[in-house]
């Protein structure tokens, strides 16, 4: 097997991570997550990097930012309450959920990368598929009541009240039809005649 070319395709930073867990006596735990700022960056060559995403997809050269938040909050809030149980299961009197507005950008340079190695990733963790002829005798002649051993009941989580913030999410995007394998062929084949090009573009769709 030949050598392969190995570089850094994203670089994820995240500002002013801070956590909180309040109890409340013995009954209740109050779980506060925030997360100031978050950008990702695309380390391949040909990006162009600058601080600003907005509009850059129509330039000689894709942006090095592909999402970064854009808001005066914080880009995620998260705060949940746990109420106490006499067994394992997890129950959330409120959950709230809030996210800042994101700039996001889309484009052909980093994700077929992407797909490119998760799809090298999972081709490497399949084992061995399917059992042997003699395996399935072995098999055959043994009751499927010997070794059985009654599994334990799973723990259920109970959110009572879910609030989730609307999220502003601003898209720039470019891409190939043909390397939207994930969507169906007549999905791609409307993109086509509605964009009467083979390529998908959004820019600054919210």
């Amino acid at each position: 097997e030949g050598l392969r070319h190995v570089s850094e395709l994203l670089y994820i930073s995240l500002e002013i991570v801070r956590l909180e867990l309040l109890t409340y006596g013995s009954d209740t735990e109050h779980l506060k997550l925030s997360i100031t700022d978050v950008q990702v960056d695309c380390q391949l060559p040909g990006r162009a990097a600058l601080d600003s995403t907005v509009g850059l997809l129509g330039k000689e050269q894709p942006p090095a930012v592909i999402l970064a938040s854009d808001g005066d909050n914080a880009f995620l809030r998260l705060s949940l309450q746990r109420g106490a149980t006499s067994s394992s299961d997890l129950v959330i009197p409120h959950a709230e959920v809030c996210f800042d507005a994101i700039d996001l950008v889309i484009d052909d340079g980093w994700v077929e990368p992407l797909v490119a190695w998760l799809e090298e990733a999972a081709l490497q963790d399949e084992g061995p598929q399917g059992l042997s002829v003699q395996d399935l005798l072995d098999e055959a002649a043994r009751p499927i009541t010997d070794g059985f051993e009654r599994p334990l009941l799973p723990s259920i989580v109970q959110v009572e009240d879910l609030q989730i913030s609307p999220i502003a999410l601003t898209v720039w995007c470019h891409l190939r039809l043909s390397s939207l394998v994930c969507l169906p062929h007549y999905l791609r084949a409307a993109f086509q005649v509605l964009s009467l090009s083979g390529v998908l573009s959004l820019n600054g769709a919210k």
